[in-house]
């Protein structure tokens, strides 16, 4: 294989462990609070990011208990 085809592959794959990360719980928690943060106030975006992390961990256990 040539040496570009094999940096568009790993390039390729590396957008796919990034939107892995991105979709994954850690990740939707993660990206959820830098948009709150970016586009509310520090106390807003801190009270709406933990009521949505609660619900999600309440969810969470929900289908775990299931």
């Amino acid at each position: 294989m040539p040496h570009g085809t094999l940096q568009l592959l790993q390039g390729f794959l590396g957008l796919l462990k990034l939107a892995d990360f991105v979709t994954s719980p850690p990740g939707l928690a993660i990206t959820l609070w830098i948009w709150l943060y970016l586009t509310l106030p520090y106390d807003s975006a801190l009270g709406l990011w933990l009521a949505t992390l609660t619900a999600l961990l309440m969810a969470s256990h929900e289908v775990a208990k299931e």
